[in-house]
């Protein structure tokens, strides 16, 4: 102990080993000299982070101890599988190939509760964490043989981590298949989310309680009141930004001071903006930047307006010295009692949640409702181009939020895919199905007729142009073919010039309802087949128009959809960018996805919207210009 006590400069023996109970294993951390070791290494390693002092404590101490009860269940296996080859007579003793059987045997009965006869008896978290942290020990132990020129014993224990290596997913597999198989299905069901009456009465009682505290300008502003309206204002942030538990609670003095001075905001961005709404939105919240999950980002803390004069009462000095918290505590929420620590984030919401009369309340925790927003935001149509700021603030990426934090959208499933498939499994006959942006359904009709006479095989032309029998359906979600083919033998050159007028008038028409009804639906190509007479064969001309009407007959319904209105600037701005594809200059019929988001996202682009409506504009272009092409064509041939 008093080699410790010497070199004690970064408190690791008054914050670590002092703070051990005086039970068997706290008694074993405190004189094991590899435990002592690792441990001091660790508290090297992460004293550093001094906006997580506390997590880092809780983390090295249970860390020891989880080693300490390692080591005492591994003596254990003695009296059954015989003696243990003890060299330095200390915890590095486990970590000797002689003794792998001992140690494996050990985890087993370790991470197991009663006899472990089921999956529901295993502590799939424990042993999960046991496996990095014997890595990790094996490490630090390895490092000070080698330091200390002892190259026979680092080269053993390299032998000894190949071994536990070799044997990972034998011993610890079912923990990594039963901890991923527990978040998929227990902790992702809808049922496991918070109810939505018990978020409405805990937020309606927050925001009244801190309303009526602040309010009671004569009452003693003590400990007891100090403690319950920093609980309400964690348990407020905790909820409202969907942070983890143990963020808010350790927001600091400078961020907090950061925040109320608006030094993430420059003001003239705010004036810039054109939504009365969102100026408004930017005076009322205010905004804290602090350390997410490990080192390598920041997550905001949002402030809504109601928490604005709660955190400048607790923050002040004189109020925190009645409360009793110690000068130097540098936490907006700190512990009483003269603690240099912050309080925890699930205690302080657990504590509102007792005072309520809640439906589940054992449901309401910072994990699950983090879930819960989680579910209900990938529910909402938003443009992707702004989910990434959600990501953001949720501090992890889209994959994270889809497959771990997300509920899967069932109901999404049924109602899109489920359709469809219904759809397909009952099918008899010509199937048509609505558009949807999930689906496209191709559907064919052929029927042909043989010997007709000149006169009705003009009937049947003129018939086929008006109810469109081959059609497809541009639009940006989804596309129908209807095609009929019917064959029509011992036409007449003059009939044959008598139905090109009508289908230059038709595509006349149809090109001045696209440019003049700016409300109407986006409009449907259909395709004419055109059979002409010749002494060998018989060869085809298909022209592509444009009409509005549906298709009758063929029981095809659509829907009506919104008709955006672009400014002549955006238009100029579509066409110059994407000149290529409108053209049919480029590769590829339209641009990726990639490509378009890409453009939205640069300083000099001016467009709004998402890229899928960009790419519909690009293609309704496209469109416009092959029919203006085809018409002049046509114009040409008369």
């Amino acid at each position: 102990m008093s080699r410790l006590t010497d070199r004690d400069k970064d408190g690791f023996f008054e914050e670590i080993l002092c703070k051990f109970r005086d039970d068997d294993i706290g008694l074993f951390c405190r004189k094991d000299p590899v435990v002592i070791n690792i441990g001091e290494r660790l508290w090297t390693k992460s004293k550093l982070k001094k906006d997580k002092a506390g997590e880092v404590r809780k983390s090295v101490m249970t860390s020891m101890r989880r080693l300490a009860t390692l080591y005492m269940t591994f003596l254990e296996q003695q009296l059954e599988y015989g003696p243990i080859k003890e060299i330095e007579k200390n915890l590095a003793d486990m970590f000797l190939r002689d003794n792998y059987t001992h140690l494996e045997h050990a985890i087993l009965k370790y991470t197991m509760n009663g006899e472990g006869k089921s999956m529901a008896d295993l502590k799939y978290g424990l042993k999960t964490a046991l496996y990095y942290l014997i890595k990790k020990s094996c490490q630090i132990i390895q490092g000070t043989f080698l330091i200390g020129n002892e190259d026979d014993k680092a080269t053993e224990l390299d032998k000894f981590m190949g071994v536990f290596e070799l044997n990972h997913n034998y011993l610890f597999g079912d923990a990594s298949y039963a901890m991923h198989k527990n978040r998929n299905e227990k902790l992702r069901k809808p049922e496991s989310l918070p109810q939505e009456e018990d978020i409405c009465k805990v937020r309606e009682y927050t925001m009244s309680r801190m309303s009526s505290m602040m309010a009671e300008t004569y009452s003693v502003f003590d400990s007891h009141v100090y403690i319950e309206l920093r609980d309400l204002l964690v348990s407020r942030l905790t909820l409202f930004n969907a942070r983890r538990g143990g963020e808010p609670c350790r927001l600091r003095q400078e961020e907090w001071k950061d925040a109320e001075n608006g030094a993430w905001i420059d003001q003239k961005d705010v004036e810039k903006l054109d939504d009365e709404l969102d100026k408004v939105l930017a005076k009322d919240l205010k905004i804290a930047y602090q350390t997410g999950k490990g080192n390598k980002h920041l997550v905001p803390i949002l402030l809504p307006k109601d928490t604005i004069e709660p955190l400048r009462m607790i923050t002040d000095q004189e109020n925190r010295a009645l409360a009793g918290v110690n000068t130097a505590n540098p936490y907006v929420f700190p512990c009483t009692q003269d603690s240099l620590y912050h309080v925890s984030g699930w205690y302080a919401v657990h504590s509102v949640c007792e005072k309520l009369d809640l439906q589940r309340g054992d449901l309401l925790t910072a994990t699950k409702n983090r879930h819960r927003i989680s579910t209900i935001y990938a529910s909402m149509e938003i443009p992707q181009t702004e989910r990434r700021f959600f990501y953001e603030h949720m501090g992890h990426s889209e994959q994270t939020n889809k497959n771990i934090y997300q509920a899967p959208l069932a109901l999404m499933e049924i109602v899109k895919v489920g359709k469809s498939l219904n759809q397909i499994d009952g099918a008899t006959g010509l199937q048509i199905s609505e558009s949807s942006p999930s689906a496209s359904t191709d559907v064919s009709q052929e029927s042909g007729a043989v010997g007709k006479s000149s006169s009705q095989s003009s009937m049947d032309q003129e018939k086929q142009c008006a109810t469109g029998l081959h059609i497809s359906e541009s639009s940006p979600s989804a596309s129908t073919d209807v095609s009929q083919e019917s064959g029509a033998v011992g036409k007449s050159s003059s009939q044959s010039s008598m139905d090109q007028e009508k289908q230059y008038a038709a595509i006349e028409d149809d090109l001045s309802m696209y440019e003049s009804d700016a409300s109407a639906d986006p409009p449907v190509v259909r395709e004419v087949v055109q059979y002409s007479e010749s002494s060998s064969s018989e060869s085809s001309t298909k022209l592509k128009t444009q009409c509005t009407h549906s298709v009758r007959g063929a029981g095809l319904k659509r829907k009506r959809k919104k008709y955006i209105h672009w400014k002549a600037d955006e238009e100029e701005e579509i066409r110059t960018q994407f000149r290529k594809y409108i053209l049919g200059e480029a590769e590829k019929k339209l641009p990726s996805r990639k490509a378009i988001e890409s453009y939205l996202l640069q300083e000099s682009c001016n467009i709004k919207y998402d890229w899928w409506t960009v790419r519909t504009k690009i293609q309704n272009d496209k469109v416009k210009r092959e029919r203006l092409v085809q018409l002049r064509a046509l114009n040409m041939n008369m």
